[in-house]
């Protein structure tokens, strides 16, 4: 196809700027001549050696012999619409080239039919496009699969899991959807580090593969749990497959540099068709049930099952669920802020952040009622990560103020969490300062010398602490004692009609005259009226919070004077 150009002829220079834009992209050009079958090629061969092009009259048959046969028949299927229908013809394939590696192809052409309008010639361009299907390969690899074990994500289990559901409904079949959870494995991340904690899930991915198969199918649901999507088993068989997964994991120690490591997992089931369950209803049954495990001592299983006050209890939890991780996907969890001012000068001090979420016909709600729920499924872990993130952007947006959050007692255990907020302190270290944590009181009563350690590390960063719902526990000496907060909150049970009622006044006095002894700063919350804010302030209560002072409010208050 060279042609001899006459550069005073606008037609042929036309033709020279065609061939070097073609030649400066990489692609080449081609005439196929579809009477005889003949393909002359032109431009720069060499990005396609190896693939059957010579420059000149080669039969196309030998090019096409050089696609697997399904790209023939699509390529073909492709030229068809092309020519019946006027569709664009584009299409993509495989071209295995001499050594034996396939390099990937795009092709685009224009059919130009005779006087008796019969095809006659197709002329087009072809580029190498390997590196873009290898990258968009990569892509769709790193959206369903976990980047730690290389396992299924949980998309992809439960995107799956879908599709079984609808097979099994179709072919009147059973199936089995199992959750896995390590056991204490916070403590494994913190005593040995996460080096070890990742080898401990890649071994206990790699005895989940096993031959005989465990399951049709295993992936990695989220930082310490794995889903099991399993579709031969009978209802006889249930118990013995779970106990074969538990001594799968608890067989033998695991080796690691810190030595021989024991492991074991708690494991919850559900079976599945049931009417109008998808696999979100099916996963969150079967994390019940292991959190059901969990609670009976770990290293054991539990199978869901349903009775009629238990299925409605569930069916409501799974809606709470439902809601808030549609809510979290779709970035409609955010802050309401609420002023702290202080006692002396009712000038705000900083703001609590609460959060609220904006439901799905535009109005917003207290995400607080919902919080037991979340919490008894597993998802507050996910719910504390994203208030501290949006915390930390106010707080990076708006030097002048200073938050409040609080954390849930699974956070204390949480080195996620934690590690968050290194990465947020390393980050922008001027942030941790302008920042006080908040802990309940009965969730250190779990395990005190966790959230010791949860506490220490916390200041050590430069955050400060505070006990929420002072007072409402049985150990606050002792914790007092143990943990290296700087803040009490009173509860709030105290604090309602403090100025009406002389046993909260004794009390609040109490508590007031204690966190002092101790040199720790106190708030008093939901503090409503006048009254109580002036007794409060004379008993010398350092803080004061509640409606009295401000309702918490999504719209950023900076700047907003106190009543």
């Amino acid at each position: 196809m060279d042609l001899h150009i006459d550069h005073d002829n606008k037609a042929d220079l036309d033709l020279l700027r065609i061939q070097q834009a073609v030649a400066a992209s990489g692609d080449i050009a081609y005439e196929w001549n579809l009477i005889d079958d003949r393909v002359t090629w032109s431009g720069d061969l060499g990005h396609f050696q190896g693939c059957g092009m010579a420059g000149n009259d080669t039969p196309g048959a030998d090019f096409l012999r050089r696609l697997n046969p399904e790209d023939v028949i699509n390529r073909r299927r492709a030229l068809h619409s092309h020519l019946t229908s006027g569709e664009a013809f584009d299409c993509e394939y495989q071209i295995n080239i001499q050594d034996g590696t396939p390099v990937w192809a795009n092709e685009r052409g224009l059919v130009e039919c005779d006087a008796d309008g019969r095809p006659a010639r197709l002329v087009g361009t072809m580029r190498i496009v390997t590196a873009r299907k290898e990258a968009e390969a990569r892509l769709v690899y790193e959206s369903e699969h976990d980047a730690k074990t290389g396992l299924y994500n949980r998309a992809k289990v439960s995107s799956v899991l879908e599709d079984v559901i609808g097979h099994t409904r179709v072919f009147d079949n059973h199936g089995l959807y199992i959750t896995l959870g390590v056991d204490r494995f916070s403590v494994v991340n913190d005593a040995f580090g996460h080096e070890t904690g990742d080898l401990v899930l890649h071994e206990i991915a790699a005895r989940l593969d096993t031959r005989p198969a465990i399951a049709d199918m295993i992936g990695r649901v989220s930082g310490d749990t794995f889903g099991l999507v399993v579709t031969q088993c009978s209802e006889e068989q249930i118990d013995d497959l779970l106990g074969r997964i538990l001594d799968e994991i608890r067989s033998h120690p695991i080796d690691t540099p810190s030595g021989p490591l024991h492991v074991t997992v708690s494991v919850g089931c559900a079976t599945f068709p049931v009417e109008d369950e998808g696999a979100h209803d099916v996963m969150t049954k079967a994390e019940l049930a292991m959190r059901q495990a969990k609670d009976a001592g770990r290293n054991t299983f539990f199978r869901y099952e349903e009775t009629r006050d238990k299925a409605a209890a569930d069916r409501e939890l799974m809606a709470i669920a439902d809601r808030v991780q549609r809510a979290m996907s779709e970035n409609r969890l955010l802050l309401a802020y609420q002023p702290i001012v202080r006692a002396s000068s009712t000038e705000i001090e900083h703001y609590e952040c609460l959060l609220r979420m904006i439901d799905e016909d535009g109005r917003i709600s207290s995400a607080g009622a919902m919080m037991p729920a979340i919490e008894e499924l597993g998802l507050i872990g996910p719910i504390d990560k994203l208030v501290l993130n949006l915390a930390a952007k106010e707080l990076r947006d708006n030097p002048q103020i200073s938050l409040a959050l609080n954390v849930s007692g699974a956070t204390t255990s949480d080195a996620e969490w934690l590690n968050q907020l290194v990465k947020i302190a390393r980050d922008n270290p001027e942030l941790p300062p302008r920042m006080l944590v908040e802990i309940t009181e009965t969730a250190i009563m779990e395990d005190v010398n966790v959230a010791a350690d949860f506490v220490a590390a916390l200041r050590e960063l430069g955050c400060n602490v505070a006990l929420d719902d002072f007072g409402a526990g049985y150990t606050t000496f002792r914790n007092l004692r143990a943990l290296p907060i700087n803040v009490v909150k009173i509860d709030g049970s105290f604090v309602q009609k403090v100025a009406l009622e002389r046993d909260n006044q004794l009390f609040v006095e109490a508590l007031v005259t204690l966190a002092h002894g101790f040199e720790l700063e106190t708030v008093a919350e939901c503090v409503e009226t006048s009254h109580d804010a002036s007794v409060l302030t004379a008993f010398g209560v350092d803080f004061l919070q509640g409606y009295y002072f401000g309702k918490p409010d999504t719209k950023r208050p900076w700047g907003a004077k106190a009543a």
